[in-house]
C-alpha cells in the first residue's frame, strides 16, 4: 500500500485495504510536525465544507488556487544539470586518495586497532542469534495458519449473445463498486514482430484520447468524473498443464487486460469509455506525444539499470528458459530497450510508417476478440446487475471488426531476443546488481509447495547474512516460478560480483549441509504462507482469480500446494539441496555493473561477457 491518506476512499468511493493502516500513516503526518494526529481522522467535515464550495461556484474555487500557489506565487528553482562521463573514476580516486592518507596518519597500533575491530565485526555478523534471543521475538505458529487457501469465488457463464466470450463474476461486498476487467488475447492475434510495440500500443489506448469524439485531456475528465478510473496492463505466462506438472515452455498465455472502476449508477459510462478505448482510441492524434512517450520510455529505462538492475538480470535469464520469459524480456527489458531507441528513430522520420504497424495491431486485436475475449466482474449484487445490463452493447462494439480464424506463427519468436551465457551490462553504477538462475525442474515434473519453504529460507537466512550482512549488499533474494521451473538469485545494490556469484554456488551445500530446526522451519513455512495470504481487496481477489483462470490454476492445485506448505519438512531442504546443486551445472549468471567492476571480476575469473548498455 502507498504510504499516503487523503481521505477513507478512493475515487470510486471504495474502501481501502489496511484501512487502519492508512488512518495511522495520515495521523503521523500531523503528529511529527506537533499538531493535533486526530485532525487527520476528522475528513468528513472539511470534504463537505469543500463540496458546498464547489457547489456555489468551482470555477472561483481553482481560480483562487491557480491565482495563489501559481500565478502569484514568487518562488523559483532553476536547475541545470550537465552529465560527467568522469564522474564515477573521479569519485573512486577521491575515496581512495582520502582513505590512504587515514590511513597513513594511523599508528601501527590504531592500524591493529581497525583490524581487530574488523574482525570482531565479522565473526558477530557470522555469528547466529541464541535461541534465548530468538524466543523473545513475537511470532506466529503452524496453529496460527489456516490450512484452506484465500476464497477467491468465481462463476463462469456467457454473454448473452456471445457464446464465445467467457463471463467470469463474484459477488463481493463492494459498496455499490463495479469492477470490471476486459481480457483480450494477444497470444493468438499478433505476430512477433509486433510484439516491442506492445507497451506503446497499450500506452497510446489510455493517452491519445477517442477519435472524433474527445481528445485526450477531454478523455481523461471524462474517466475522472465518471468513473474511479481506467487502465491498462499485460498477462504474459505459460499456462498450468491439468495436472499441474511444469508447464511447457512454449504453452504461453498472453493478455491484454483492460481495468475499470465505476459506481453502479455509472456503470453505462464506464463500458461505453471502455468501449471507446479499445475500438477507437486516436492513434494519429498526435505524432509529438507519441515521440514524448518512447523518450519517456528511454528516460525510464535508463534511469532503471542503474537503480533496478536486479530485475532486469532475472529477465534476461527467464529469457532463455522458455516463451513467457522470452516475450516478457521483448517487450520490458534490455531487447526492448534497444528497440525503443530504434522506435524513437522511426517516429521522428517515418511516422506514417509507424502509425500504420499500430493501426495493424489494433485491428488483428479486435478480430481476434469475438472468439477469445473474457469480461471479469466483480462487486456486490446491485453492482453485478447494473454491469450485466451493459455487456450487450459493448460487446457489440467490441466485436464489430470482425474475426479472424487464424493464429499466427509464433515460430520465428526466438529471434526478437539475444540472450548470452553468462552476460554483464555496463551502466553508470557504483553498485553491482547480480543474478545467477536457470530451470530447476523440467517440463512434466512436478514442483512442490514445499519448495516456497525452503526459497524463503534461503531468502531470510543464507543470502540474508552471506550477501547482505556480511556482503553489504542492500538486499538479495531467491526466486521461483512453480509454473515454467526457474529459481533465480538476485542481489541489490551490491559492492560485490564475483564473490556473490561464489555464494549463489554455495546455497546447495549449505543447504544438503544444513540442521534445520523445528523454529527455522516453523519461520519458513509462515513465511511461505504470508506470500500466500496477502490481504485482498476485492477488486484484487477479481484479479487473482482471473489470473487463475486464464493460466489455469484450479483450487484443488492451490489446495495441495497449501497443504505441501504446511508440511514441510527438513527432508524437503535436502531435496532442494539436490535439485540446486544439478542446476548449478547449467545455470547462467546476468549482472549489472559498472565497467571497471566487470573488468574486475573478468580479471579474477567470472568470465562474463561484456556488454556497454549505457
Amino acid at each position: 500500500m502507498k504510504p499516503r491518506c487523503r481521505d477513507a476512499v478512493d475515487a470510486c468511493g471504495s474502501r481501502r485495504s489496511a484501512q487502519g493502516l492508512s488512518f495511522m500513516l495520515g495521523m503521523m503526518r500531523n503528529w511529527i510536525y506537533e499538531r493535533d494526529p486526530v485532525d487527520a481522522l476528522r475528513f468528513e467535515q472539511p470534504l463537505a465544507d469543500l463540496k458546498k464550495e464547489l457547489s456555489v461556484d468551482a470555477n472561483a474555487y481553482f481560480a483562487r488556487l491557480l491565482k495563489t500557489l501559481l500565478v502569484d506565487n514568487t518562488h523559483r528553482v532553476t536547475i541545470e544539470m550537465t552529465p560527467d562521463e568522469g564522474l564515477e573514476e573521479s569519485q573512486k580516486q577521491e575515496e581512495a586518495s582520502r582513505l590512504a592518507a587515514l590511513r597513513d596518519e594511523m599508528s601501527p597500533e590504531q592500524l591493529d586497532a581497525v583490524a581487530a575491530k574488523a574482525a570482531r565485526l565479522k565473526e558477530i555478523q557470522s555469528t547466529p542469534d541464541s535461541p534465548e534471543a530468538l524466543a523473545t521475538i513475537p511470532s506466529l505458529g503452524l496453529k496460527d495458519l489456516s490450512s484452506e487457501p484465500q476464497h477467491l469465488p468465481r462463476d463462469e457463464s456467457t454473454v448473452s449473445g456471445y457464446d464465445n466470450t467467457v463471463l467470469l463474476t463474484r459477488e463481493l461486498p463492494t459498496a455499490g463498486i463495479i469492477y470490471a476487467d476486459v481480457a483480450l488475447d494477444l497470444r493468438g492475434a499478433l505476430d512477433p514482430e509486433d510484439l516491442p510495440l506492445v507497451p506503446l500500443f497499450g500506452r497510446m489506448m489510455q493517452e491519445t484520447g477517442i477519435k472524433g469524439k474527445l481528445d485526450p485531456t477531454q478523455l481523461q475528465r471524462q474517466l475522472g468524473a465518471k468513473t474511479g478510473g481506467v487502465g491498462g496492463s499485460v498477462l504474459c505466462t505459460l499456462r498450468v498443464p491439468e495436472d499441474g506438472t511444469v508447464a511447457q515452455p512454449d504453452d504461453i498465455v498472453y493478455r491484454y487486460i483492460l481495468r475499470g472502476k465505476a459506481t453502479h449508477e455509472r456503470a453505462s459510462d464506464l463500458f461505453s469509455l471502455m468501449g471507446d478505448i479499445l475500438t477507437n482510441a486516436d492513434f494519429g492524434y498526435s505524432q509529438t506525444r507519441v515521440v514524448e512517450m518512447l523518450k519517456e520510455s528511454k528516460a525510464r529505462y535508463e534511469s532503471a539499470f542503474r537503480t533496478s538492475g536486479q530485475a532486469y538480470a532475472s529477465l534476461r535469464i527467464s529469457a532463455g528458459l522458455n516463451s513467457a520469459g522470452l516475450v516478457n524480456e521483448a517487450t520490458g527489458g534490455v531487447s526492448h530497450y534497444h528497440k525503443v531507441l530504434e522506435l524513437l528513430e522511426k517516429a521522428q522520420s517515418d511516422w506514417p510508417s509507424l502509425l500504420g504497424r499500430l493501426e495493424a495491431m489494433r485491428s488483428k486485436v479486435l478480430k481476434r476478440a469475438s472468439s477469445a475475449t473474457v469480461i471479469n466482474l466483480t462487486g456486490d449484487r446491485k453492482a453485478l446487475d447494473a454491469a450485466s445490463e451493459q455487456l450487450g452493447s459493448f460487446c457489440a462494439q467490441l466485436f464489430g471488426a470482425g474475426t479472424s480464424s487464424t493464429e499466427p506463427d509464433w515460430s520465428s519468436l526466438s529471434s526478437l531476443v539475444n540472450v548470452k551465457a553468462n552476460e554483464a551490462f555496463s551502466v553508470p553504477t557504483q553498485v553491482n546488481y547480480v543474478a545467477k538462475g536457470g530451470s530447476l525442474y523440467k517440463p512434466g515434473e512436478t514442483t512442490s509447495g514445499a519448495d516456497s519453504v525452503v526459497r524463503r529460507f534461503l531468502s531470510l537466512d543464507y543470502l540474508w547474512n552471506q550477501v547482505r550482512v556480511q556482503g553489504g549488499a542492500y538486499g538479495s533474494s531467491a526466486s521461483s516460478n512453480p509454473i515454467s521451473g526457474s529459481f533465480v538469485f538476485s542481489s541489490y545494490r551490491d559492492p560485490n560480483l564475483k564473490k556473490t556469484l561464489y555464494t549463489y554456488d554455495g546455497a546447495a551445500t549449505y543447504l544438503k549441509d544444513l540442521k534445520v530446526d523445528d523454529a527455522e522451519l516453523t519461520k519458513a513455512i509462515v513465511a511461505a504462507i504470508g506470500d500466500l495470504d496477502s490481504p485482498l481487496g476485492p477488486d484484487q481477489k477479481g484479479m487473482a482469480s482471473l489470473r487463475h483462470y486464464l493460466q489455469g490454476t484450479t483450487l484443488e492445485q492451490r489446495k495441495k500446494w497449501r497443504s505441501q506448505v504446511l508440511n514441510a519438512s527438513p527432508s524437503d531442504f535436502q531435496r532442494f539441496g539436490d535439485r540446486l546443486a544439478a542446476l548449478d551445472a547449467t545455470a547462467t549468471a546476468a549482472v549489472f555493473a559498472s565497467s571497471s567492476g566487470i573488468d574486475e571480476a573478468n580479471a579474477d575469473g567470472a568470465a562474463l561477457q561484456a556488454e556497454k548498455l549505457l
